[in-house]
């Protein structure tokens, strides 16, 4: 016997305006931590870091300089030059001095020529400048002199000959054109059998030290004198590196007026 089965009652309908709208809302980024930017170092500041052009100055009081005459450079006409080593006390290279001129065949010893002093990783830190002068003494207007540009193309300073028709007088002078040092030789120049001494004093009158051209025995002079020489330099260890190189400048113009062939 079939059974009658009731339906299954619907359950109530919901309202909509019941059913609320589910937002989702956006979630915060993690905090990222600023730190603020460190300050910029002064431009000073920087530039006491970088290395000087002229560090192996800075400690020194006694210098070495050996000139050798580059003899190919006559040989195949291409000029006269010489070339030079600066060493310190403890016999290391400090420098090399490359000469560079065009007129060595009418003037020899007094040709205008330029000088550049290489450090030991071969770069160029002085440009010594000596211009066209005809004579050492007998005229005043024709007097020698030398420009000092340390790094290139920056001035350091000048040395000039002074007139004085019995011995040598040399005023090295900074930037400005103040004088800092006087350099006095003596009558006679000619180094035989002994060393040839220019005095180096401040303008009040102070010695501070020495360039000295050294006798180096009768065979060197006979063989190969005209082909090398050397010259020391002594001076105060409290001198700027600025000042030590004028001085260098100096002692390499006076071997070329009185000791270069």
């Amino acid at each position: 016997m079939l059974r009658s089965v009731n339906p299954i009652p619907e359950g109530p309908l919901v309202d909509a305006s019941f059913v609320k709208e589910v937002v989702v809302e956006d979630q915060p980024a993690p905090a990222v931590e600023v730190r603020p930017a460190e300050p910029a170092q002064d431009t000073e500041e920087r530039l006491t870091l970088l290395p000087s052009p002229l560090d192996a100055l800075e400690r020194v009081d006694r210098l070495l300089v050996t000139r050798k005459m580059l003899v190919r450079s006559v040989v195949l006409m291409t000029g006269k030059k010489n070339s030079f080593q600066v060493r310190g006390a403890d016999d290391r290279v400090l420098y090399t001095v490359e000469e560079i001129n065009r007129w060595w065949f009418l003037l020899y010893s007094l040709r205008p020529l330029h000088l550049r002093v290489l450090n030991a990783e071969g770069e160029e830190v002085i440009r010594m400048v000596r211009p066209c002068a005809l004579t050492t003494r007998i005229f005043p207007c024709q007097l020698q002199s030398l420009r000092v540009y340390t790094p290139p193309g920056a001035l350091a300073g000048t040395v000039q000959q002074l007139y004085s028709p019995l011995k040598p007088i040399y005023a090295v002078k900074n930037a400005d054109g103040d004088v800092v040092f006087e350099i006095e030789g003596p009558r006679i120049t000619t180094c035989l059998f002994k060393d040839v001494e220019f005095s180096i004093s401040r303008p009040g009158g102070r010695r501070v030290g020495a360039a000295s051209k050294l006798w180096q025995g009768v065979t060197h002079m006979m063989f190969v004198g005209p082909l090398s020489g050397r010259f020391s330099l002594s001076f105060e260890k409290s001198l700027s590196s600025q000042e030590k190189a004028l001085l260098l400048a100096a002692s390499l113009l006076i071997d070329y007026v009185y000791y270069d062939a």
